[in-house]
């Protein structure tokens, strides 16, 4: 899991998360959206600094970032299971799971090499 090609995947997964996060709370305070609407946003600035983080030698950011992304992976494959208000905008059950197997492709990775008993430089 500390590897830096698993590190790199988990940097590279969670600026996309927070990246796309960001960009929704610029669209929204361009279009004067209400505060309640941000909140939901204001996540993906912390995500982007655990991401930052990841560049440093801590144990415990990268132990953060494997459980954000498997939480994230895990939420976004169940998604398609809940019932939405026909007000609420969602996206298809396929994306939801697609972007889900994108948040656990570094988590499998990084359990797979630790099975493995790589040497922490692979």
């Amino acid at each position: 899991m500390f590897s830096p090609f698993v590190k790199g995947l988990m940097c590279a997964t969670l600026m996309f998360f927070g990246a796309s996060g960001c960009s929704g709370l610029i669209a929204g305070l361009a279009r004067h959206a209400p505060i309640t609407y941000l909140l939901w946003y204001v996540p993906g600035i912390l995500v982007v600094v655990l991401a930052l983080l990841l560049f440093t030698s801590n144990l415990i950011v990268a132990r953060l970032a494997f459980w954000i992304l498997l939480i994230l992976g895990l939420a976004s494959i169940t998604a398609p299971l809940h019932s939405w208000p026909p007000g609420v905008f969602h996206v298809s059950s396929s994306t939801n799971v697609f972007c889900g197997l994108l948040y656990l492709f570094p988590c499998a990775v990084a359990l797979l090499s630790a099975k493995r008993h790589f040497t922490p430089d692979v």
